[in-house]
């Protein structure tokens, strides 16, 4: 599922920039694995943030 996943998103990301050709040139030579880790890391972020930021409501 997550490969999946991860090609549908830089398939949108390419057909988003179809109207730049240059930067859609740049954006389909990044390698799959840099997208992967990109997404690993926001994630990471995210589960780190969540908690805490729930943790600060409930202290107030």
């Amino acid at each position: 599922m997550t490969r999946r996943v991860s090609d549908r998103f830089r398939a949108m990301v390419v057909e988003g920039l179809a109207t730049k050709p240059a930067q859609q040139a740049r954006a389909e030579a990044v390698p799959l694995g840099f997208a992967r880790f990109i997404g690993g890391v926001f994630m990471v972020c995210g589960m780190i943030a969540i908690p805490v930021a729930i943790a600060m409501m409930v202290k107030g």
